[in-house]
């Protein structure tokens, strides 16, 4: 079958101010389309393209928004795109994309949301300038190293920020960004740090993610987190029993909660009152079996060294509300 190609007749739609091509199966290259000098907004996510990323696009000076994500586009991101003063919507995601992030893109006035996220870049995230007007920036599973820049604790605008999966060290202040709803470094050398008024510190956030960070202790500045919905602290090395004041950490929002695989010895309290998940699997607990909250679905606790019998609350609750993993050391 003749594989599905863009036609190059579009090219002659000179007065086109938007084209979205994105959930088809098209193939090959893009075409050529330097000559829609009108575009605002550019979609072909979710295709098949192949091949590099469109040097043409840096002639596109009124675009707001370009999407090409879930591709299988390769090579370089090219550095010419300080042309690009409107663009406001990067996404590159879920691609083959190679070598260095381009400096540019951190110099755009306009550019709020980047994700360049599941690629292969390999470079050191570059410096930001002061005051850009970023919300999101997506840089997950890529092979980006070195340390992150000191200035993307100055994006005050910034509600998600992914850095997950890389080589990556440093530290992250949290200090001034408030408005930080979604955070995820799980999985690199990455710290996180925050000012010393701990109970004005991210009223905001509500997904952090910090699994296989190597931390040894429960993050303090998590006991102002009033709002949380889940939290992932599994694969690192903490250690004893989990602090009293973790029970007040989104009391009455969190749903999903991750500690396992650590070296926890004891849990007193499981206070959380819309917990619908909740993950122990892989520690050092011991003692009886405890009773989660009454509205856990799912409740994994193998590999621990609990004793004793499954309390009857429990085997009443299991065809009802949650599924239980229980092998034991």
């Amino acid at each position: 079958m003749e594989p599905h190609k863009v036609p190059s007749t579009l090219s002659n739609l000179k007065q086109l101010t938007m084209l979205d091509l994105s959930d088809n199966n098209f193939q090959g290259t893009i075409p050529v389309l330097a000559e829609l000098t009108n575009l605002e907004v550019l979609s072909l996510d979710a295709n098949n393209f192949t091949g590099g990323f469109p040097l043409w696009v840096a002639n596109l000076k009124l675009l707001i928004s370009l999407e090409i994500s879930h591709n299988q586009l390769a090579g370089p991101i090219p550095f010419n795109l300080s042309g690009l003063q409107n663009l406001q919507y990067f996404y590159l995601w879920s691609n083959s994309l190679s070598g260095v992030i381009p400096p540019s893109l951190f110099s755009l006035p306009s550019l709020m949301y980047l994700d360049l996220s599941f690629n292969k870049l390999t470079s050191q995230i570059p410096e930001f300038q002061h005051h850009l007007p970023f919300y999101s920036i997506e840089l997950s599973d890529n092979k980006l190293h070195g340390p992150i820049p000191h200035s993307i604790s100055t994006l005050v605008n910034l509600d998600t920020l992914y850095l997950a999966s890389n080589d990556l060290s440093g530290v992250v202040d949290l200090q001034v960004l408030n408005n930080l709803e979604d955070l995820s470094v799980s999985n690199t050398n990455i710290s996180v740090v925050v000012g010393s008024n701990v109970n004005n510190t991210l009223p905001n956030l509500r997904y952090f993610y910090m699994s296989s960070c190597n931390i040894e202790v429960f993050p303090y500045f998590l006991r102002a987190l009033e709002n949380l919905e889940e939290l992932d602290l599994s694969q690192n090395k903490i250690h004893g029993q989990i602090p009293n004041w973790v029970g007040f950490v989104g009391k009455a929002s969190l749903g999903n909660l991750n500690l396992s695989h650590n070296f926890l010895t004891c849990i007193k309290q499981l206070p959380w009152e819309k917990l619908d998940t909740l993950d122990l699997r892989s520690n050092l607990l011991q003692g009886p079996l405890p009773i989660p909250p009454p509205l856990v679905r799912y409740f994994f606790i193998s590999n621990n060294s609990l004793s004793g019998e499954i309390p009857s609350l429990i085997a009443m609750r299991v065809p009802l509300r949650f599924l239980i993993c229980l092998t034991t050391n």
